[in-house]
């Protein structure tokens, strides 16, 4: 067996082991002998499995010898709500450490799609805000936010009260994708898509998320 397609299915087999248990977060993996043993494979091809998984966040370098150490794969649920700070309070509610970066934020041309979401006109000019979640430090989601850049000059009494519409669907990760969420190319990967409105019924936002589906999972939910 060619070898480019036995280090995939040794990493395959090492994902499926530490998701049914046999290793748990903190636990070393065995040494690098050992597993070449388990796999009858040389140490260049153990080591190309092993980079697999560690591009995904299951497995790091741990302090101790040398050896490989399981990393935390607790699944965090965040709020499709308008709440700015739904991804903080998220991960502080399931105890891990998550945190949300800026990556951008610039004024373009709306596209046809985002315009129509917005019920603005093509190439009206957008608020586009580009944001990326941490959990533990590992990236797990990535967010494209679109606002109108020039909003209604009236704010009729209420219009601040919001509503959200969301919808979501499961798909497997292209290149860019999988190299942005340290995820397996054709691995699980969620999309999810909110447009949040006024008390009027006019649109605000436009919310798009892309996230590591083996991590996040996407609810309306509220969290304390």
């Amino acid at each position: 067996m060619a070898a480019d397609v036995r280090y995939r299915q040794i990493a395959d087999e090492l994902r499926e082991a530490i998701d049914q248990g046999e290793w748990r977060p903190d636990d070393l993996l065995p040494p690098g002998e050992e597993l070449m043993r388990r796999f009858s494979v040389s140490r260049g091809t153990l080591a190309a499995a092993v980079r697999v998984l560690r591009e995904e966040g299951l497995v790091s370098r741990a302090a101790r010898r040398g050896r490989l150490v399981v990393l935390d794969q607790r699944v965090v649920t965040v709020s499709m709500g308008p709440d700015e700070l739904a991804w903080e309070r998220a991960c502080r509610h399931q105890g891990i450490a998550g945190t949300m970066t800026l990556l951008s934020e610039q004024v373009i041309p709306a596209s046809h799609e985002v315009a129509a979401a917005l019920g603005i006109i093509s190439g009206q000019p957008v608020v586009h805000r580009r944001r990326r979640a941490l959990l533990e430090g590992a990236p797990v989601m990535l967010e494209e936010a679109f606002s109108p850049a020039e909003p209604e000059a009236e704010t009729p009494e209420g219009s601040d009260a919001l509503s959200v519409e969301w919808t979501a669907a499961a798909r497997t990760a292209g290149a860019d994708e999988a190299a942005a969420l340290r995820v397996q190319r054709g691995g699980p990967i969620l999309r999810a898509e909110r447009i949040t409105r006024d008390g009027q019924g006019r649109p605000v936002e436009l919310l798009r998320r892309v996230t590591n589906g083996r991590r996040v999972r996407v609810a309306h939910l509220i969290i304390d």
